[in-house]
């Protein structure tokens, strides 16, 4: 089940408020944790995002970048 917790979050926590960005991230990492594999399908590559990249790969999981029809796994 694709997830896009950029879309899903900013629903109901500010982006902008530094604890709620914090909570953000964290709630990011438990999803990553529940996750088989982490799609990242943007060229570029936020603060945020790149955090959560770091994580899947500290916890073992398959991040696999789609940027146009290029494909890249690391």
């Amino acid at each position: 089940l694709p997830i896009a917790p950029h879309l899903l979050l900013p629903q109901f926590l500010n982006d902008a408020d530094p604890k709620e960005r914090t909570q953000a991230l964290s709630f990011n990492e438990r999803l990553i944790d529940l996750a088989d594999e982490v799609w990242v399908l943007s060229g570029v590559i936020s603060s945020g995002m790149r955090q959560e990249i770091n994580y899947a790969r500290k916890t073992g999981k398959t991040v696999r970048f789609f940027h146009k029809t290029q494909e890249v796994s690391s």
